[in-house]
This record gives structure tokens, C-alpha cells and sequence, in this order.
């Protein structure tokens, strides 16, 4: 028995996206990994010892906040009694550095310069994207770009960073 289909017309197909929301599409996957490698945090080295610095919105706050009190301690002129602490993580566990205003500085500087080049390099990305003019194109540059790829670690890098949050009981 042969299979057959009789299409009619109140037969309503959806459809086809067009090359804007194809475009969409694959931008909202950059802005995902984009802002899961900037909350996922950064390494920075300290007395030759690399420490991984969370980097979430929490933590973005609190360098923001810090960053005011550095700040208000050059104004001051107290900056040479200035300390700041903050935590580190190495393989061994969480450990609490101590930081004078320069190396505060140092630290507030590196954290914002990485946090500017992974948005700059997802603005380029979604440049490159935005730029495709026909299907083929976009396919070809998703591809080159391994973006799902990117995005099945990113997603999975989300899932470890929500387990390891304050909601992970919630």
C-alpha cells in the first residue's frame, strides 16, 4: 500500500522564517554565551598564583562597590591604608586574598578589560552574523563559528554555575 497526502486548501502550513529571524536566532545564541563567559568569571594571577574569580552579578556589584571605595580612598588621600579582600579559587578551595590599592586597582582593571573583550567579541560575532545575506551564508558561518557547540558548553557551564549559586536549594 502506497502512502499519499493530499494537501487541501484549508491545510495551514506555517511559515518558513525569514533570513532576519534566521539571523535572531543565532544573535540570542551569542548574547547567551557571551553574558555565560563574562558571569562564569576569570582567572587572574596573584603572587604567581592563578586564582579563578567569580564574576557574577552579584560579584560585578560588589567590584562596583569596591571600586567606589577605592576610589573615594585616593580622594581622601587614606589610599596607602586602603585594603580590600576578596576570595580566589584554585583547585585547593576558596581562599581569601588581601589587596592594597594598587593591586585592587590592577585587579578591577584586568576583571572590566575581560568583561569589555568578551562583549566586544560577541558584538563582532553578531556583526559577522547580522551581515549574511542569504541562508546558505548564515549556515555556513554557524558552522565556522561552532556556535552550537558554543552554546551546548555554554548551556552546560549555566547549568554548573546555577548548581553552585544560591538557588541551587531554592
Amino acid at each position: 500500500m502506497a502512502f499519499s497526502m493530499t494537501i487541501g486548501e484549508s491545510d495551514v502550513w506555517p511559515p518558513l522564517p525569514t533570513m532576519k529571524e534566521l539571523i535572531e536566532v543565532e544573535t540570542k545564541k551569542v548574547d547567551f554565551i557571551t553574558s555565560v563567559a563574562i558571569l562564569n568569571g576569570f582567572d587572574y594571577e596573584v603572587n604567581g598564583i592563578t586564582y579563578h574569580f567569580s564574576f557574577g552579578t552579584e560579584d560585578q556589584s560588589n567590584f562596583i562597590q569596591e571600586s567606589v571605595r577605592a576610589n573615594m580612598a585616593v580622594q581622601n588621600g587614606t589610599g596607602d591604608t586602603y585594603r580590600a579582600y576578596w576570595r580566589g579559587h584554585t583547585a585547593n578551595g576558596a581562599t581569601t586574598l588581601e589587596f592594597n590599592l594598587a593591586e585592587f586597582m590592577a585587579l578591577l582593571t584586568y576583571c572590566g578589560t575581560n568583561k569589555s573583550n568578551l562583549l566586544s567579541q560577541g558584538w563582532d560575532t553578531k556583526a559577522r552574523l547580522s551581515a549574511c545575506k542569504t541562508k546558505v551564508e548564515l549556515k555556513a558561518l554557524v558552522k565556522e563559528l561552532d556556535l552550537d557547540a558554543k552554546l551546548r558548553a555554554a548551556k552546560a557551564t549555566y547549568a554548573e554555575l546555577i548548581a553552585a549559586s544560591e538557588f541551587a536549594d531554592a
